[in-house]
C-alpha cells in the first residue's frame, strides 16, 4: 500500500519549484522514520549506505534515492507501519504546517520549507511527542485484562459500528486526504460526503456514502465510494445542436447543475471487467462491507486517484465511456432520461473506442447501437421537463450524420475552456 507520493506535491506546484522539492513534506518524515529505527531491513540498510557519503543528502534527496519519491508501507517495520496508519494521513501535514508556520497550508508552501538537519530536528520533536502519545496507547494488556480478553472471545459478537461512528471516521481519514489533493468538501451529511476539483475541462466529483444503522440495530454500514466526472465544454458543445437558444439560455434542469455537470456517473461495480481500458480500477472494492474508513481512504489512494488525475479532458471522459458501454446497462440504473444520456451519445459519436477506427455512433452498427442506447430510457420525462425523449432523438440524428464526428473534433478544438 502506498502512504504518499512525492509526486502528489510536485504535480501541483502552482510556481516554479524544482520538481525535487515535493519530496521535502514525506522526506523529512521518512527520515525521522530512520532515525526512531522504524523502517524495514532493507531500506534501513540503504539509508545507512546514502548517509555514509561524504557529502550526507538531505532528507528529500534521502528519500528519492531510497525510495524514488515513494513511500510504501512495506518499506516500514510492522512498528512503523502501525503508527504510519495511525498517525500519517490524519495529522502529519497539519503538524508539519503548524511546525513550520506555513501560512495557509499551500502545496508551494509546503514544499517550500528549507530542507536542512536543524529543520528535520525541529520537526522530529513534535513526530517523537506524538509517537510516544501513541505507544501509551498500545502497551501490552495485564494478566487480569487477557483473562478479560479470553472471556470475551467466547462470548456474542460484537455489534457493528454505528453509522455515527463509521461516518466520524471517514472524516478523519477522507478529508484531510482529498483536501491535499485540491478538492473541497461540497457536501457532509448525517451518511455522505462529497468533494469537488476541476481539473483541466472536467469537474470531479468523489461521493462517498453510507447505508445501514449498524449499533443496536445489528444492520451493518456498507461504505459506498464513487465518482462523477463531466465537462462544462463538452455540454457547452451540444446543447446549441439541439436548440440554437440553449446557448443563451440553458434549460432549467442543466442551469440546476451549474457547476457540476454528471457526463457519468461511476459506482463500485462498474469497471468490474476484465477488458477494460482502465482495469483494475476498483476491483477490489465492489461492496466494503464493515470495513474501517481507511480501506476508503485506501480504495481512493490506490483505485480512484490515478484515473481522476488522468482525466482532465474529453477525450479522458470518452476513454472511461468506452470502458462502461461493455457493462448492461450501459449508464447505470439512472430511471428517466437525464442530461449523462445526451453527454454519453456526444462521446460515442465522436471520439472512438482505442481498438477501432471510427466510433461507435458513426460505424456499420451504428443504428444496433442506438437502440441498445435507448433500451433502458423508454419512459418519457414529464412534460416541460429537459431532456425529453425527443430531445434524444434528435441528438443521435445529428450524431449519426456523415462527417459529424471530425467537425465535432474541429469544434471542440476551437472552443475556449470555461474559467
Amino acid at each position: 500500500m502506498k502512504i504518499d507520493d512525492a509526486e502528489n506535491f510536485f504535480l501541483n506546484f502552482e510556481t516554479d519549484l524544482p520538481a525535487e522539492a515535493g519530496a521535502i513534506p514525506v522526506g523529512m518524515y521518512f527520515a525521522w522514520l530512520a532515525d526512531n529505527r522504524l523502517l524495514g531491513s532493507d531500506p534501513a540498510h540503504a539509508v545507512t549506505r546514502c548517509r555514509s557519503a561524504s557529502t550526507p543528502p538531505s532528507s528529500a534527496e534521502l528519500f528519492l534515492m531510497v525510495c524514488d519519491g515513494k513511500l510504501m508501507a512495506s518499506d516500514l517495520s510492522p512498528e512503523g507501519r502501525e503508527f504510519t496508519q495511525h498517525y500519517y494521513a490524519r495529522h502529519y501535514l497539519r503538524d508539519y504546517a503548524l511546525c513550520f508556520n506555513v501560512d495557509g497550508g499551500s502545496v508551494d508552501a509546503l514544499c517550500s520549507v528549507e530542507d536542512t538537519p536543524a529543520q528535520v530536528q525541529r520537526l522530529a520533536k513534535g513526530l517523537t511527542l506524538r509517537y510516544q502519545q501513541w505507544q501509551k496507547t498500545r502497551k501490552a494488556p495485564t494478566s487480569a485484562t487477557a483473562s478479560t480478553t479470553t472471556a470475551a472471545q467466547t462470548a456474542e459478537p460484537p455489534l457493528p459500528p454505528t453509522l455515527a461512528a463509521v461516518m466520524e471516521g471517514l472524516h478523519e481519514q477522507c478529508v484531510p486526504l482529498l483536501e491535499r489533493d485540491g478538492y473541497s468538501v461540497t457536501q457532509t451529511g448525517h451518511d455522505i460526503l462529497t468533494f469537488n476539483r476541476k481539473v483541466g475541462d472536467v469537474e470531479q466529483q468523489v461521493r462517498i456514502s453510507c447505508t445501514g444503522d449498524g449499533g443496536n440495530t445489528g444492520r451493518s454500514v456498507t461504505a459506498n465510494l464513487e465518482m462523477r466526472l463531466g465537462s462544462e465544454r463538452l455540454q457547452s458543445f451540444w446543447l446549441p445542436l439541439l436548440d440554437p437558444g440553449y446557448a443563451q439560455r440553458p434549460p432549467a434542469e442543466t442551469q440546476r447543475d451549474l457547476f457540476f455537470r454528471p457526463a457519468i456517473r461511476v459506482g463500485t461495480d462498474n469497471f468490474l471487467n476484465n477488458s477494460s481500458v482502465i482495469v483494475p480500477i476498483l476491483a477490489r472494492y465492489q461492496h466494503l462491507h464493515n470495513r474501517w474508513p481507511t480501506v476508503m481512504a485506501d480504495a481512493y489512494v490506490e483505485h480512484l486517484r490515478p484515473v481522476l488525475d488522468a482525466t482532465h479532458d474529453i477525450e479522458g471522459l470518452a476513454a472511461i465511456a468506452h470502458a462502461m458501454r461493455r457493462k448492461t446497462p450501459l449508464y447505470g440504473d439512472y430511471g428517466p432520461p437525464r442530461i449523462e444520456v445526451l453527454n454519453l451519445i456526444a462521446l460515442y459519436a465522436v471520439y472512438p473506442p482505442a481498438d477501432e477506427a471510427q466510433p461507435l455512433l458513426q460505424g456499420p452498427n451504428a443504428a444496433q447501437f442506438k437502440a441498445r442506447l435507448l433500451k433502458p430510457v423508454q419512459m418519457d420525462t414529464p412534460e416541460g421537463t429537459f431532456p425529453r425523449r425527443a430531445d434524444l432523438e434528435r441528438m443521435f440524428d445529428i450524431a449519426m450524420q456523415p462527417g459529424f464526428a471530425e467537425r465535432a473534433r474541429e469544434q471542440l478544438a476551437r472552443s475556449p475552456a470555461n474559467p
